[in-house]
């Protein structure tokens, strides 16, 4: 089976998972279009759990991000 990426943006979806939020839909393609250049390819669980993460961010990535960017 051939690898296809799908993003509609006129629907907000990205391998057919709805992104309700306009916002949220511009961070998260960028995220995997970023991502997809370097070869992942995602499936629509590893999007759903990006929109989750976007909504949802678990407090030690949070932390993580801090140490990082400062």
């Amino acid at each position: 089976m051939t690898y296809k990426l799908k993003i509609d943006d006129e629907a907000q979806t990205i391998q057919d998972v709805h992104v309700p939020n306009k916002e949220a839909f511009k961070i998260i393609k960028f995220r995997v279009l970023n991502n997809h250049m370097e070869g992942w390819k995602p499936n629509k669980v590893d999007i759903e759990e990006l929109l989750d993460s976007y909504y949802c961010p678990d407090p030690e990535d949070i932390k993580v991000y801090e140490e990082i960017l400062g």
